[in-house]
């Protein structure tokens, strides 16, 4: 059996033995090999999530079905074509041209269609987007943040515009985002990260008195494992079940009814 791998159209192609297509990749989130190299992994996003695709290293050629002589001309290969272990590679080939900005604020204009923009500005950040009506259904930008996991980076809208939703749309760590203007609506199509926002994997604790609903601003830019221990009034702490309402649009907020005013700590990672 042997497995195809090649750029086409914009796309890395995946192609059986028997032509039949297994799948066209749009993006790559990044790409690494099994411990024992015997298998290559590619990560592709899908939404804020992102999908493995595993390949036996022994089963690929490449476009004219020769089989890679070595272990190293493969890896040659994904560098070259996808970008080594990093982001900006793979998105290369979906894009049209890249843009490369060190300033904190960039304007997007009509003349970036199907660009990626990159942002180096090192600190927090801001893309600010053209008055949606002036713009034709199908304007797309890719936008990546890939300086600093501490930085924050803001997609403004023009005006009275909206962003799937939002009127500001809040990026952490370092990732892309795909941003494209469907049915007279900018609407984010993927979103993802490829190195963790700093605080993530953190544990942190958050202590209230005397409160019977909680709400927590937590700005991590993603759904975080939540634990809530009440006061006992023994010199200890008794572990809660209670609801939380995330909120899904920023993943910014919770908020926790206890039903009663309680002491305690919410712990969050």
């Amino acid at each position: 059996m042997s497995v195809k791998i090649e750029v086409a159209g914009g796309f890395l192609k995946v192609t059986n033995d028997d032509n039949s297509i297994d799948r066209f990749i749009r993006a790559i989130t990044n790409y690494s090999f099994s411990r024992d190299n015997s298998k290559l992994l590619l990560r592709e996003p899908q939404g804020t999530n992102q999908v493995t695709h595993k390949y036996r290293v022994s089963d690929l050629v490449d476009s004219q079905g020769n089989e890679f002589y070595s272990f190293e001309d493969l890896d040659s290969f994904l560098e070259e074509n996808l970008g080594s272990f990093s982001l900006e590679g793979g998105l290369n080939a979906i894009t049209t041209g890249r843009v490369v900005s060190d300033q904190q604020v960039y304007d997007v204009v009509r003349s970036n269609d199907g660009n990626m923009i990159q942002m180096d500005y090192d600190g927090d950040w801001a893309i600010s987007l053209p008055l949606l009506s002036s713009m034709e259904n199908g304007f797309k930008v890719v936008l990546v943040h890939n300086t600093n996991i501490i930085n924050r980076g803001s997609i403004v809208p023009n005006y009275s515009d909206i962003i799937s939703g939002e009127e500001v749309q809040h990026v952490y760590g370092r990732g892309f985002l795909t941003l494209e203007k469907l049915n007279d609506s900018w609407v984010i199509v993927n979103k993802s990260l490829f190195s963790n926002y700093r605080m993530e994997g953190v544990t942190k604790r958050y202590d209230f008195e005397n409160e019977s609903t909680i709400t927590l601003n937590h700005n991590l830019g993603y759904i975080p494992l939540i634990e809530v221990w009440i006061d006992d009034n023994q010199g200890g702490y008794s572990r809660a079940s209670l609801e939380i309402q995330h909120d899904w649009n920023d993943m910014n907020s919770l908020t926790i009814e206890i039903g009663s005013q309680e002491s305690g700590k919410i712990i969050y990672l």
